[in-house]
């Protein structure tokens, strides 16, 4: 499992892979997170709009994230999704997963 850090610091786009580091704030340019992979929002990450089929093992949307996940189209499937700050936006759209986790505020 790699995990990766949406970097894109305003709206992003998930497949780009400017918008992805290895490290928080880091650098973009790494890969788009795959289906064994972690995708992580933290502070130093913006809004992200999904706009093709996403296929990751987890989001992990940390307490300190204050922006939004977008999905607009395409597929998603995760199979964990860790909802402890920032919004997730289905905009209509159905989402199964096996685990959710999140906190109430």
């Amino acid at each position: 499992m790699a995990d990766r850090y949406f970097v894109c610091a305003a709206n992003g786009i998930w497949n780009t892979t400017a918008n992805w580091s290895t490290e928080s704030g880091g650098s973009g340019g790494a890969s788009i997170p795959g289906s064994d992979d972690r995708a992580i929002f933290d502070d130093n990450s913006g809004s992200c709009y999904i706009r093709s089929d996403v296929n990751v093992d987890i989001i992990d949307m940390k307490s300190n994230y204050g922006a939004s996940i977008i999905y607009e189209s395409g597929v998603l499937s995760v199979n964990t999704i860790y909802l402890l700050g920032g919004e997730l936006d289905l905009q209509d759209h159905d989402l199964t997963f096996t685990e959710i986790y999140f906190e109430v505020v």
